[in-house]
């Protein structure tokens, strides 16, 4: 319930059962921007939604592809209220970036609500911690105008909180963010890896349905989602899932 209206959520959770990138001699097969806007395009046809109210959430590889959508053009981050990326692992400025035209600065520019969450050991598989989500919330915070991100970043301390790295892999962040007793946020600073509360203190469920995207009609252009008195069309959240785990 916000501002006196019950508002329910149509959670669509599609799998993908193949996921192939930089892996050596083999080429890229991966879904990306276009299966998310696939995705997108068959909820709104069918359901009877709010599209104002249009959510994306993923974590690791489903992440990267939420991630991906937005960055992918101003017009397809203007299509969606906001976005929660756990757990990213797709770096800012690669080549199977770049290359597609995916920029932070798209993300900046239509002004999309963000709440990055991940742990600050995350490997992403290999080497040191990669801290992914740093360069796109600094690219993001760059353009003039842009929606501050939020950015949550678990932690190794003692003993254990809500707010610590998942006790059985450092690449779980999923765990956390998805738990409705999970509220805070800090303003990233590139200097410091947390830095003050932001005063918000929304699990996500509630962050999202106080984002309203202005730049889109509360009418959908099916004939069949027609206002009736009384009704509150529904949200929708698109949790994007890796298969396997």
């Amino acid at each position: 319930t916000y501002n006196g209206v019950k508002y329910e959520y149509i959670v669509v959770a599609p799998q993908f059962n193949k996921y192939i990138r930089l892996q050596p001699g083999v080429k890229d097969n991966f879904p990306t921007a276009k299966e998310v806007e696939n995705v997108i395009n068959y909820v709104v046809a069918r359901y009877r939604i709010d599209p104002r109210r249009i959510y994306l959430t993923g974590y690791s590889t489903g992440a990267n592809m939420v991630l991906e959508y937005a960055a992918s053009s101003v017009t397809r981050a203007r299509r969606v209220a906001a976005i929660m990326p756990v757990a990213l692992c797709t770096q800012h400025g690669h080549i199977n970036n770049t290359s597609r035209g995916y920029h932070a600065k798209n993300i900046g520019l239509a002004k999309l609500k963000t709440w990055f969450v991940y742990c600050e050991s995350d490997n992403c598989g290999t080497g040191p911690a990669l801290n992914v989500p740093n360069k796109w919330v600094d690219s993001i915070m760059k353009v003039r105008g842009a929606a501050r991100p939020r950015y949550t970043r678990l932690r190794n301390i003692n003993p254990p909180t809500l707010y610590n790295c998942s006790d059985s892999l450092w690449h779980d962040a999923w765990s956390r963010a998805f738990d409705p007793n999970f509220k805070a946020s800090h303003f990233y600073k590139p200097t410091s890896t947390v830095g003050a509360n932001d005063g918000v203190n929304l699990n996500m469920y509630q962050w999202f349905i106080r984002q309203v995207n202005t730049a889109t009609s509360s009418l959908a252009t099916n004939s069949v989602l027609e206002e009736e008195p009384g009704i509150t069309r529904p949200a929708v959240t698109v949790s994007v899932t890796p298969y396997p785990i």
